[in-house]
């Protein structure tokens, strides 16, 4: 299962992943998750999930230096809110995606 599909997941049913909803957890659970899959030789070249975060640095004007679960636990307050807001900017950054996906496709058939 590629990345952004489990993040989907985990958004779907966070108790069954997680033992608590916070953005940390999500961002260490999806680390460990890549590591797996590196060590199963898997590739996981996942452009979407990695483009989350310079997409987060562009919407809130942060420094790269900050990973994007500091920049939505930072901008969330709590973290409740911040996982709720993590999910609502994941889908948000989804749509965005697949936008500029369609706009390249029909641009590359003309």
């Amino acid at each position: 299962m590629e990345i952004p599909e489990m993040m989907n997941h985990i958004f779907a049913k966070p108790a069954m992943y997680l033992s608590k909803p916070s953005v940390e957890h999500l961002q260490t659970w999806i680390m460990g998750y890549a590591a797996g899959l590196k060590i199963k030789s898997l590739e996981i070249e996942e452009p979407v999930y990695y483009g989350f975060h310079d997409w987060l640095v562009g919407q809130f004007g942060f420094g790269h230096v900050y990973s994007w679960s500091s920049i939505i636990s930072f901008v969330g307050k709590n973290e409740s809110k911040a996982f709720a807001l993590a999910e609502d900017l994941w889908n948000k950054y989804l749509d965005e995606t697949k936008k500029v996906d369609e706009v390249t496709r029909i641009e590359g058939n003309i």
